[in-house]
């Protein structure tokens, strides 16, 4: 079927397909794509390193920061604990914020958990972020100046979180760099799995 208007066509629906000649413009609703497909790019000219050209995913919403420890324990009490997030294709864009108000029993190397999908197993690619923690420094996690900085590695669905002193020295962050009112916010963005 063919829809001609201002004599030229403008419309070709076929079993199988619909073309739109000039253009399409919606006054109310939206466009659902089945789950597996999306907006193609195919007709641009790629980069040599291009793995694909469809735009097939988007979504916002919310997940729940969280202290895990690969020793186990928990924090017993939060004060805020909040998070947001934007997926735009393969790359999640997340930023939370979180308050401890008892550290409760949790143990060993800290991770932040909770985070809406694991990252991409990719060997190598780590993908950092903005950290900033209000917590006490200690002698065995800080050694004069320092800051915090946060990470995801391949195929992990927590970040992880170091302190880097004057020196050049790396510690994983653990249960002592807690106090019972530690402050924590992140923003980072990564390539999904």
């Amino acid at each position: 079927t063919k829809v001609i208007g201002a004599g030229a066509e403008g419309l070709t629906l076929s079993s199988t397909s619909l073309t739109v000649a000039n253009g399409l413009t919606l006054t109310d609703g939206d466009i659902a794509l089945a789950s597996g497909h999306g907006i193609s790019f195919a007709a641009d000219s790629s980069a040599s390193g291009m793995a694909s050209e469809l735009f097939n995913d988007y979504e916002e919403g919310t997940w729940t920061p969280a202290w895990s420890s690969t020793a186990g324990g928990s924090v017993t009490t939060y004060g805020p604990q909040v998070g947001v997030y934007t997926r735009v294709g393969n790359m999640v864009h997340l930023a939370c914020y979180m308050a401890t108000t008892d550290k409760g029993s949790i143990s060993g190397t800290l991770q932040v958990s909770g985070l809406p999908f694991s990252s991409e197993d990719r060997t190598s690619l780590y993908q950092s972020g903005a950290i900033w923690m209000n917590t006490t420094p200690d002698g065995s996690d800080f050694d004069g100046d320092f800051h915090i900085q946060c990470y995801l590695a391949p195929n992990n669905d927590k970040i992880n979180i170091q302190s880097l002193d004057g020196d050049g020295t790396t510690a994983n962050i653990t249960q002592t760099s807690l106090t019972t009112n530690t402050d924590l916010m992140i923003n980072i963005s990564y390539r999904a799995a």
